[in-house]
């Protein structure tokens, strides 16, 4: 009888974990935080001093860099959660899990296709009210990942 009550909660707890894994951020919510070391943070915000420099310039050029400069600063995050992936594109896939709200996923890969469409397309120019647009989605992505960063 005991066989079968134990039995019965290790397989309701194993379909509870199969339920939970498809769910954002269930069990990676400290992941950024046990990967991200101090040096890791200043550099960051380092990068990110640099993204508000060039946006503070305000010529196109200089809004084109922090965009690019931005994503990058994604990128280096995502390579420390993911070390193991060698495409970017991979890293922005596993960043899902960090976040709740499929907009804010959202958010984060449009930026990221506008960068691309930037360094890829020689006819396309940037907005300015898109660039700040874009940086601003890249800074709440990062947020969202690192949950007690200060930027």
């Amino acid at each position: 009888m005991y066989y079968l009550v134990g039995l019965a909660i290790i397989l309701a707890i194993f379909f509870l974990l199969i339920i939970l894994k498809g769910k954002p951020g269930i069990f990676n919510v400290n992941l950024a935080s046990r990967n991200i070391d101090n040096t890791d943070r200043q550099r960051i915000v380092s990068l990110w001093n640099k993204v508000e420099e060039l946006i503070s310039l305000g010529k196109p050029s200089q809004l084109n860099e922090a965009v690019i400069t931005a994503d990058k600063v994604v990128d280096y995050v995502l390579k420390k959660l993911y070390p193991m992936e060698e495409v970017s594109v991979e890293r922005y896939k596993n960043a899902k899990i960090f976040f709740l709200e499929k907009q804010d996923y959202d958010d984060l890969w449009y930026a990221h296709k506008v960068r691309n469409e930037l360094v890829h397309n020689l006819e396309f120019e940037l907005p300015h009210a898109q660039a700040v647009e874009v940086i601003n989605k890249f800074e709440k992505s990062l947020k969202i990942i690192i949950k007690d960063l200060k930027i």
